[in-house]
C-alpha cells in the first residue's frame, strides 16, 4: 500500500514528484539487492537470501504500527465489504500463471502439467472478470479500464518493468557464466545500471507533473531498449566490462524515467475512491510483468544456448536480451497512449 499512501498524501499536481521520490528510495533497494544477494550467496549460502529480509520486515512492521495513522473516516468513504470471492480468484489465477510460467522452461511448453496449469489460469481469469463485473463492491473495479490512459499505463508498466527484470536475470547469468565473474563481482558491475533510479526517478517525477507520461515514459522505455541492443553488440564483440558502463547507464536512465511516471499516470486517471485498487493494479502489473517476461526471455535463451559453457551462454544471452529489448519497445508504444494530461474517470 506504499504507493497508495504516498499518492493520497499529496495533491494531484504534485503526484509525479511524490511518486518519483518514492521510486528513488525504492531504487536504493534495487541497487543494493544484487550487491547483498551476491555477497550473501558467495560468502554464506543462497538460503540466507531469505533470512536477510527478516529484520527489514520487522522494522517495516514497527514503522506501520507506530508511525502510520488511519485516514479520517470522511476521507475513507463508506465502508465496503471485502470481496472475498474476488480475492480468492485473483490469488488462484496468479498462482496458476506463475507456476505454469516458472515450470515451462524446465518441463517444456507442451508438457501436460504446464498446459493444464496455464489453461486453469485462463479459466480462473475469466471467472475473476465475471465476478468483478457482477460484484456490488469489487476488489478491482473494472470501470478503471474504461480509461484509455489507465489501461495504457498499466500495459506499459507491465511490459517495461518486465523487460528490466528479464534483462537483469539473463545478464546475471551472462556475467557469471559467460564472463566468469563471481556473484558479488556481478552485483558490483551492475551498479551503473541499478543505481540510476536513485538519482533519475525523482527528477522524472518532477518532469511528469509538467509534461505527462507520454513525453517521459515512452522515450524512457525506448532508451532502455536501445541500451539493451548496445549491450547485445558488446557481448558479441567480447568487450571488457568497462564498455558496458555507458549502455548500462542508458538503460538505467530509460527505466528510471518510466518507473514513476507510469504509476502516476494510472493513479491520475483513477477516481479518488479507487486509488487503492489502482495502486494495487500498478504493483501487480509490475510483478506479473516480471514473471511473464522472465519466462519468455528464458525460453528464448534455452532455444539458442545453455549454461554449459561461456560460448553457449553468450549464444543464448544475445537473442534473449533482444527479446527483452522488444518487450521494452512494446512498452514504449503502449506508453504513447497515456497522453500528456490524464484526467480522472468518473467513479
Amino acid at each position: 500500500m506504499g504507493l497508495t499512501l504516498v499518492t493520497t498524501a499529496f495533491p494531484a499536481g504534485k503526484r509525479g514528484a511524490a511518486v518519483g521520490l518514492w521510486g528513488g528510495i525504492a531504487g536504493l533497494g534495487v541497487a543494493a539487492g544484487p550487491l547483498v544477494g551476491g555477497a550473501v550467496t558467495q560468502g554464506l549460502d543462497w538460503h540466507w537470501i531469505f533470512w536477510v529480509n527478516v529484520p527489514f520486515g520487522v522494522l517495516a512492521f514497527a514503522g506501520c504500527a507506530f508511525v502510520l495513522a488511519d485516514s479520517p473516516a470522511a476521507e475513507r468513504g463508506p465502508r465496503q465489504p471485502l470481496d472475498l470471492p474476488g480475492m480468492a480468484l485473483a490469488a488462484l489465477t496468479l498462482a496458476a500463471l506463475v507456476d505454469g510460467l516458472v515450470e515451462a522452461p524446465t518441463r517444456g511448453w507442451t508438457d501436460g502439467r504446464v498446459l493444464l496449469v496455464l489453461s486453469s489460469a485462463v479459466v480462473l481469469l475469466v471467472a475473476f472478470v465475471v465476478r468483478e463485473a457482477r460484484a456490488a463492491a469489487p476488489m478491482i473495479p473494472l470501470s478503471l479500464f474504461r480509461s484509455p490512459v489507465f489501461s495504457a499505463a498499466s500495459a506499459a508498466n507491465l511490459l517495461g518493468t518486465g523487460a528490466t527484470f528479464a534483462a537483469a536475470y539473463v545478464t546475471s547469468e551472462f556475467f557469471q557464466v559467460g564472463l566468469g565473474y563471481t556473484p558479488l563481482g556481478a552485483g558490483l558491475r551492475f551498479l551503473p545500471w541499478t543505481a540510476t533510479p536513485l538519482l533519475i526517478a525523482p527528477l522524472a517525477g518532477l518532469v511528469f507533473d509538467r509534461l505527462g507520461a507520454r513525453r517521459v515514459a515512452a522515450p524512457g522505455l525506448f532508451l532502455q531498449a536501445a541500451g539493451f541492443i548496445w549491450i547485445i553488440l558488446l557481448a558479441g564483440a567480447h568487450a571488457s566490462w568497462g564498455a558496458y558502463v555507458a549502455p548500462f547507464i542508458l538503460a538505467g536512465v530509460g527505466i528510471s524515467m518510466a518507473l514513476p511516471s507510469l504509476p502516476a499516470a494510472a493513479l491520475s486517471a483513477a477516481p479518488p475512491a479507487s486509488l487503492g485498487a489502482a495502486a494495487g493494479v500498478a504493483n501487480t502489473a509490475q510483478r506479473v510483468g516480471a514473471v511473464v517476461a522472465i519466462a519468455v526471455v528464458t525460453a528464448v535463451f534455452d532455444a539458442n544456448g545453455s549454461l554449459a559453457s561461456a560460448h553457449a551462454t553468450t549464444s543464448g544471452y544475445r537473442p534473449a536480451l533482444l527479446a527483452a529489448a522488444l518487450l521494452s519497445a512494446l512498452g514504449a508504444a503502449a506508453a504513447l497512449g497515456t497522453g500528456n494530461k490524464p484526467r480522472p474517470i468518473s467513479s
